[in-house]
């Protein structure tokens, strides 16, 4: 009698972990936030690596200023903002200027490595 009620106990233990992991894949499927944040992970990723090793960065920015969708494409080297973490300094390459750039406007992010950059 107790196999019966511990097979019947592990069947419905197992059904609801399927039930809870369907759920969440679901879940997953639809939630467009969940992409964003894997993107903006990914380039938080790469200006680590470009700041780490010193490297030229190119970088695209979706104008936010603007009601048509319009990039820009800037490039230079990059530093983390330690007063703004959504932030990052570009020191563009030909001016030496200085530009905060905040994470969430960044699409794309191209790393020139050194190698490349000297040549």
């Amino acid at each position: 009698m107790e196999e019966k009620q511990d097979k019947s106990a592990n069947i419905k233990r197992f059904t609801k972990q399927v039930s809870l992991s369907s759920q969440k894949i679901l879940a997953a499927f639809f939630d467009d936030s969940l992409k964003d944040k894997e993107k903006k992970e990914k380039i938080c990723r790469q200006l680590d690596v470009a700041i780490r090793n010193k490297e030229l960065v190119v970088i695209q920015l979706r104008l936010t200023n603007s009601a048509l969708p319009e990039f820009e494409t800037v490039a230079g080297f990059v530093y983390r903002n330690k007063n703004s973490p959504a932030q990052i300094i570009l020191r563009s390459l030909p001016s030496q200027t200085l530009r905060m750039i905040a994470i969430k406007d960044i699409l794309k992010v191209s790393i020139l490595h050194q190698r490349i950059a000297r040549a």
